[in-house]
């Protein structure tokens, strides 16, 4: 009993024995010890739902005294080591199992031993064990990730650098370390930059080493290094995509859709994506088909083509369901109430609103309040409470979460679809309830700093073209319907609105609505002659043309 109180959540009798029956010729007999205390009432047993394994449970006051008896026996040191070695072996069987067929077993088997886990991981952060950090965090940073869990992630993090900071890592370890260096770094990108840098160094010493590794992680490793490099991140994808490797292939071809979607590049990236899944189903990856399924969704709302993006959205929820990505199944709710928004279905999005995304907690990491604000506000639009609608979008921007710089995607283009429904009822419905033209100027001049700011901060080599487009429809269109015409801001204004390729995953954002717009303000001469002259979005120099009005000075004043 007083090895077996250390678990903090129960455990399986393959735990049992290795912790408790290390120095037992008889393993059979801790079988016998855990019987005994079931009779004597000190153990609990259930059944586990997920799979169908028995799992034994002190009850509290029990693991009091088995603590007490552990430290006079002298054995917290003993328990503490054979716990480490149990969790060592319990995930590095499993770190390969975490893609493919078995995912979706393995990613159960964890959350049922995560509180274990987590218990044992913190021990050895303090200790500095990095034999144990290496293949726990690993396997758990990975589970988290599938989740869509990051900020379990993020809370880690820090403290599990620390801990392997000047420790050599031995051959054996490469391949756990490289996992958990690569999640961390990823992970951290958009909120600690110098710990994502950090990480990413130690990324680079590893793949250094000339050690066998699993062909997948290597290449999703050497993909992220590459992600600074356009043009070596291109080779590496064509690379992975020649691979036989199916996880690789499948991978290449994923992250080939995210390339082209954040270069303006729509079509190719729908094809990239619809290949990616293909892929996923053969291997039965639930991970992969879910994630692909999201970004269909979110590439055919781009195009406003809302039915497919309701297609793939309610399959997106499948898979993500198995998994309880409860993050991106909250995003991903959201797109979905936003597409039966645009297609006139409210009662369908008044369900999900009312189920999903009523109570959100405050996140700032994901947006998660101004999610449910926004599907909010739009549904407020299509049953004529104008009054209402605007009066929830300026709560999602008077809130705090958007006072600082957006750390995710959803934040400037919830702004965005904030100011562009205060403009477009201007336009439609007249100023009775909407706001001072001050307050809009503020608000269209605090997105196009922010705009330009982030630019900076990320570098040249990597820009999200349909977030960028959002905000700079959204600056154009302010520009162009509220400036005197044929003034040098609606000039700037109506070039940036013609050539942008933004989201539209609320109606506030649909392209052709402020195009109408500005057709009723400037006339359909003025449009059209703008609408032949601009660029497509996809190219470097419609990307620096954009910039460049963005920095005009007729939109700082």
């Amino acid at each position: 009993m007083r090895r077996l109180c250390s678990f903090p959540s129960g455990f399986s009798l393959e735990a049992a024995i290795a912790v408790a029956g290390s120095d037992r010729d008889d393993l059979e007999s801790v079988e016998d010890d855990i019987e005994i205390l079931l009779n004597q009432l000190l153990l609990l047993v259930y059944e586990n739902q997920q799979s169908s394994h028995l799992r034994y449970r002190m009850l509290e006051t029990v693991r009091e005294f088995g603590a007490i008896e552990q430290d006079r026996a002298a054995e917290v040191t003993l328990v503490a080591t054979q716990m480490a070695a149990w969790a060592r072996s319990w995930c590095t069987e499993r770190i390969d199992n975490s893609y493919g067929p078995r995912q979706l077993k393995t990613v159960h088997e964890v959350t049922i031993e995560q509180d274990n886990l987590i218990f044992i991981l913190r021990r050895a952060i303090v200790e500095r064990d990095t034999k144990t950090v290496f293949p726990l965090f690993a396997l758990l940073g990975n589970y988290w990730s599938i989740r869509s869990m990051h900020q379990d992630v993020v809370s880690f993090a820090d403290a599990v650098m620390e801990s392997i900071r000047d420790v050599p890592v031995e051959d054996e370890d490469v391949q756990a370390a490289l996992l958990a260096v690569t999640i961390i770094s990823a992970t951290t990108a958009m909120v600690n930059l110098r710990l994502s840098a950090k990480s990413r160094t130690m990324v680079r010493r590893l793949l250094a080493r000339n050690i066998p590794l699993d062909e997948h992680l290597r290449t999703m490793s050497e993909l992220w290094l590459c992600l600074g490099s356009p043009e070596k991140l291109a080779v590496r994808v064509a690379q992975a995509k020649a691979s036989q490797h199916k996880m690789k292939h499948s991978t290449a071809f994923l992250v080939e859709s995210f390339l082209m979607e954040n270069s303006g590049r729509i079509a190719e990236a729908i094809s990239a994506a619809q290949t990616a899944f293909r892929l996923g189903k053969e291997l039965d990856d639930g991970w992969t088909m879910g994630t692909v399924s999201v970004s269909l969704a979110q590439l055919f709302t781009q195009r406003a083509n809302h039915a497919q993006a309701l297609s793939w959205g309610e399959r997106a929820v499948e898979y993500l369901s198995e998994l309880d990505a409860v993050s991106d199944l909250r995003q991903l709710q959201a797109l979905i109430a936003a597409n039966h928004i645009s297609l006139g279905q409210l009662e369908a999005a008044e369900h999900i609103f009312a189920a999903e995304l009523a109570n959100l907690d405050d996140d700032q990491f994901f947006d998660s309040p101004g999610i449910g604000i926004a599907v909010q506000a739009e549904i407020y639009l299509h049953t004529a409470q104008v009054a209402a609608r605007l009066a929830a979008y300026r709560t999602l921007l008077d809130s705090k979460i958007y006072q600082a710089l957006p750390t995710g995607p959803y934040g400037p283009v919830l702004v965005a679809a904030a100011i562009c429904a205060h403009l477009l009822n201007d336009l439609e419905h007249g100023k009775s309830v909407s706001v001072r033209q001050q307050t809009l100027d503020y608000w269209c001049k605090h997105l196009r700093l922010r705009t330009i700011a982030w630019r900076r901060m990320s570098g040249q080599s990597f820009t999200d073209r349909p977030v960028l487009g959002t905000s700079a429809m959204t600056i154009g269109s302010w520009a162009a319907l509220t400036a005197a015409s044929g003034s040098p801001r609606s000039s700037v204004g109506l070039e940036l609105l013609t050539m942008s390729g933004g989201r539209q995953d609320v109606p506030s954002l649909l392209w052709e609505r402020h195009l109408a717009a500005a057709r009723s303000r400037l006339g359909d001469a003025a449009v059209e002659t703008q609408l032949r002259l601009a660029p497509g979005f996809s190219s470097d120099a419609s990307l620096q043309r954009v910039f460049e009005l963005l920095s005009d000075p007729s939109l700082r004043d």
